[in-house]
């Protein structure tokens, strides 16, 4: 034993092999000496000990006098430590003597003899510098040198100082302890201990003498048990950081640090996680030393020290959160390949975002957890896995969290573990929610629509306030999938505002973080922009939601060609949003990442992270059908590059959603879908799928598909050779693209749509803003363009519905819905005289002579788009 607290001499500490240093404290009058003598005379009479006596004074209180004086007691082991004795030693230093004197020791006193030094009357000698040097003899010197310090006064500096010793020691006297031997040492140092606290201290340390010195110095300041608790968790961390960490290297120390994650240490496990190979190495080599590590041979598995453990997760909880989140994630991954259930809902709720699931649960459910003064992933690293199916808590984290990774089976299968453990009011009524949220991420959306509306139906008497916010925005979940995209935005405001009255800060954000995604489906990026810089000023920058709302920036500024800030953007966002967040926060996030690399040229690695996203949602219900926008994106970029494989497993995925309701996740199949036949040389197919769905672009309200729309058309159409249709679609675009700030969406066409802008951009058909619109575009293909003023309509050159001027254009609407000449000059405010040189320019153009056939010309170049609509 490293450390001993005496106040008698008893056998115990007759055993020089179990004890380091001995502190005797006696009351004056309690015969200390003679008790120091009786002992000095029993070692001095074992051939195996030499005891050494030392009597202190108040000279010796410093450190050089003390030195001296002790050198000149351990002359009689070797006449060579009385030159230490000399002044002349002390020319170099205090310090310098201390390490002479040590280096001689090793030389001088062999290793199988034992030293006892009997340091008597302490209390007359007690100082600050005594106290420092005997701490350094005691560390530095061999392990055959103890120290016993005798005095009626010990102050708690050298008390405590004294518990610094290397930590192998401490490892080889821990091996002689058997239970029993442990068990009496316990009853020496802690009079009074009751069997419970007893069992409580090994399973926390082990057989770990020295815990019971920590036990006993606690007990002797602590008030009360929490407080003695307390004092003891801080002489373990105080010992851990300087006798165990110090003295591993850092490649050690940071796997014992990642590893305490987990609490059976399964080497393969090990591995998988730290991202290395040498755990069972690692694992022997701090068995062999006894750092707190045992090998459990039932499981074949390590394990910590349950105290160690704590130190280590005070470290893990240092890094990171983003580290830890990979390392519960690794961890998780391997826990779901062998089925072992409890593991990997613990790894997961870890890795999922905290500030959501104690919110929903509170909310839905009415559970909190009773140490709120520790964070949750505190709370569930500190326990163990087997808890996830007793705790009807920890059953309900698992549920919500499940169902935000997607894992639709899962979470009905905690659902049903927390009903078992309780259910109340509230438990059947977030039960019901989850369901119907399940049969959502599983496309049944109108069922889940009827079962939210039942909830909401049900009145505020059984659903919360701050659970009603989440219905209604759930609500407008469904009503978005199913394609009623006004509803879905109506509540998304309303579930906003109740949220506001009920005082629910998470939930605002989530609902700012829906009407964001809205506005960006809409293509309306200011309404995007006003609603992600609202949530920023009040979301955690830790939080997923936070890296969301920065995607959403990054989205916009994708869009108008704002490179640099976009990678800035998505850079910080992809800090807060890993795969551990919501799924579909994930699957936002990688989109943007993916459509910025492509826009910057990087389509390669566009590619590479759309196929990482898919693999990733494999297997997952991912909310908002956003799993269908990977897979269109991953088809897209896999055309473009030839890798018509890629794009052909990804086809199949969106095959069965391209006449789906949810018309914004459904168009971007379609135009994929119309991407893939046009790589198979599909053409009338890829073409007649477009003119199907112009329709239902145009019925979505989102101008950014119906420019995205037009941009694709127009390519194939002039590809095609039909080039007037093409610059229609294309002058459609443009005028789209002018009026919402859009820029990138031009690169969704080919080489043909360059060559398109080109000729507007020389033309004179289309007003001077289109054109300078025109050429910034083409920028977008490299190389610069010249816009010539002086340039005008050649002959031959591009004719019909596309050379009409915009004045023209609108003409021929009002003629073509059955206006007379004299009501169109009315509805502009000019003359009939006016009116027929336009229609005479309009007819030239077009070249038809009368008013049918101008409307069957426009019908047949522009699409049946030439009457009003």
């Amino acid at each position: 034993m490293p450390y001993v607290d005496e106040k008698a001499i008893t056998e115990r500490v007759r055993d020089a092999s179990t004890w380091r240093a001995c502190l005797l404290s006696a009351p004056a009058g309690y015969g200390k000496t003679a008790l120091l003598a009786q002992w000095f005379r029993m070692f001095r009479e074992c051939d195996s000990t030499v005891p050494l006596w030392v009597t202190l004074d108040a000279h010796d209180a410093r450190a050089d006098r003390f030195l001296q004086s002790l050198a000149y007691c351990f002359a009689d082991v070797d006449g060579r430590f009385a030159r230490l004795a000399e002044a002349e030693a002390l020319v170099s230093g205090v310090e310098a003597l201390a390490v002479e004197f040590v280096n001689l020791a090793d030389e001088a006193c062999p290793p199988e003899t034992d030293y006892v030094v009997f340091l008597d009357a302490y209390d007359t000698a007690l100082s600050v510098d005594f106290d420092e040097t005997l701490v350094f003899l005691n560390r530095n010197m061999g392990s055959n040198v103890r120290f016993v310090v005798a005095g009626r006064y010990l102050s708690p500096r050298i008390d405590d100082l004294l518990l610094d010793s290397p930590v192998i020691e401490f490892g080889a006297a821990d091996m002689l302890f058997d239970d029993g031997r442990f068990r009496a040492l316990a009853s020496a140092l802690l009079p009074g201990l009751e069997e419970g606290d007893y069992r409580a201290l090994v399973e926390e340390g082990g057989r770990w003498p020295l815990l019971l010195v920590f036990a006993g110095l606690a007990r002797k300041r602590a008030r009360t048990p929490q407080d003695m608790r307390r004092r003891v968790q801080g002489y373990c961390r105080r010992f851990f950081e300087r006798e165990v960490m110090a003295r591993l290297d850092a490649a050690t120390c940071e796997f014992v640090i990642e590893t305490s994650l987990l609490e059976d240490l399964d080497p393969e496990l090990c591995n998988h996680v730290t991202g290395r190979n040498d755990a069972v190495v690692m694992l022997e080599q701090l068995e062999a030393k006894n750092l707190f590590v045992n090998y459990r041979a039932e499981g074949r598995v390590w394990r910590y020290a349950p105290l160690f453990r704590d130190y280590l997760q005070s470290k893990l909880l240092c890094l990171h959160r983003s580290q830890i989140e990979k390392l519960a994630s690794r961890a998780g991954e391997w826990f779901a390949e062998r089925g072992r259930t409890c593991d990997h809902a613990r790894c997961l709720a870890i890795t999922c975002d905290p500030y959501y699931a104690e919110g929903t649960i509170a909310s839905s459910v009415g559970l909190v957890r009773d140490d709120a003064q520790e964070s949750l992933v505190e709370h569930l690293l500190a326990r163990p896995a087997a808890e996830f199916e007793t705790d009807p808590y920890l059953a309900w984290v698992a549920a919500w969290d499940c169902l935000s990774a997607g894992l639709v089976g899962e979470a009905r299968g905690w659902v049903a573990v927390a009903l078992d453990l309780g259910e109340d009011e509230g438990a059947k009524t977030a039960s019901r929610f989850i369901g119907a949220l399940c049969l959502a991420l599983e496309g049944d959306s109108a069922g889940s629509l009827a079962i939210i509306r039942e909830l909401l139906g049900e009145g505020s008497v059984s659903v919360p306030r701050q659970f009603q916010c989440l219905l209604m925005h759930m609500e407008g979940e469904n009503c978005e999938r199913l394609g009623q995209v006004k509803q879905a935005r109506d509540l998304y405001l309303k579930a906003y505002s109740l949220a506001e009255r009920a005082d629910s800060s998470f939930y605002k954000l989530f609902d700012l973080y829906l009407l964001a995604q809205y506005y960006l489906s809409l293509g309306d990026f200011e309404g995007a922009e006003t609603t992600a810089c609202k949530a920023l000023a009040s979301v955690r920058q830790s939080a997923p939601l936070h890296g969301a709302f920065l995607a959403v920036q990054a989205s916009i500024r994708v869009e108008r060609h704002e490179l640099e800030e976009a990678a800035e953007l998505m850079e910080r966002a992809l800090q807060s949003v890993s795969r551990s967040a919501n799924v579909d926060m994930y699957v936002d996030v990688c989109l943007v990442r993916a459509r910025m690399e492509r826009v910057r040229g990087n389509g390669i690695e566009a590619l590479g992270v759309m196929t990482d996203l898919v693999d990733f949602i494999d297997g997952k219900c991912v909310p908002r059908n956003m799993g269908m926008r990977a897979h269109a994106l991953k088809a897209a970029l896999a055309v473009e590059f030839g890798e018509m494989s890629a794009a052909r497993s990804s086809e199949r995925a969106i095959d069965g959603f391209l006449d789906d309701p949810d018309l914004f996740r459904s168009l971007p199949c379609v135009f994929a879908k119309a991407r893939v036949l046009w790589a198979l040389d599909r053409r009338e197919e890829c073409l007649a799928l477009l003119d199907a769905n112009q329709g239902r672009v145009a019925g979505s309200g989102s101008a950014y598909l119906l420019a995205q729309f037009f941009i694709l058309r127009s390519s194939y159409r002039a590809e095609e050779g039909d080039e007037t249709r093409a610059m229609v679609d294309l002058n459609q675009a443009l005028e789209l693209a002018m009026q919402n700030d859009y820029m990138s969406v031009f690169l969704e066409g080919k080489t043909c749509v360059r060559e398109l802008l080109l000729k507007l951009v020389v033309g004179r058909k289309i007003s001077f803003a289109v054109r300078a619109y025109a050429k910034e575009a083409l920028l977008l293909f490299g190389g610069e363009v010249e816009l010539d003023e002086s340039i005008a309509l050649k002959s031959g050159g591009v004719q019909g519905y596309y050379a009409l001027t915009e004045r023209e254009r609108e003409i021929l609407h009002k003629l073509n819905s059955g206006m007379s000449r004299g009501e169109i000059a009315v509805s502009f405010g000019i003359s009939q005289n006016t009116v027929k040189s336009h229609l005479k320019n309009i007819y030239s153009k077009l070249g038809v002579r009368t008013r049918s056939e101008a409307y069957k010309a426009s019908e047949r170049e522009y699409g049946g788009m030439g009457g009003d609509e």
